[in-house]
């Protein structure tokens, strides 16, 4: 096997791990939750993040920042769903070696406020 189906299985087998992880938090929390995998490049391990799903006045809270401050709103939202027993600790690691995946958790949840607002929108 070359070096990048190495890396394709590997991250298969994340992405798999990963998945089964959720399904139990799933059944545990008795409600759907999301997961983002995190990785900085090929050479590192992927960093695996759990969120529950974020209640309707967290939701209204976060696209009411969002307007002033996006980030702001991203980071609120993060702090209010992650589940920080099951997620990886690197994604709380806010030194400049490991910030990329706590950005990368935050533009996640960037983008569920984005969609959240869209379907408001919508209706």
């Amino acid at each position: 096997m070359s070096k990048s189906t190495d890396k394709k299985v590997k991250y298969e087998q994340v992405f798999t791990d990963a998945e089964a992880k959720r399904k139990q938090l799933e059944e545990k929390f008795k409600g759907k939750i999301r997961m983002a995998i995190l990785a900085t490049g090929l050479e590192t391990e992927p960093c695996v993040v759990y969120f529950r799903a974020a209640t309707t006045y967290t939701k209204m809270q976060c696209m009411d920042v969002a307007m002033q401050s996006p980030m702001k709103a991203s980071a609120m939202l993060f702090d209010a769903t992650v589940i920080k027993e099951s997620s990886d600790a690197r994604v709380f690691d806010r030194d400049n070696d490991n910030d990329t995946y706590y950005l990368g958790a935050i533009d996640y949840c960037l983008e569920m406020i984005v969609v959240a607002r869209d379907v408001l929108k919508k209706k």
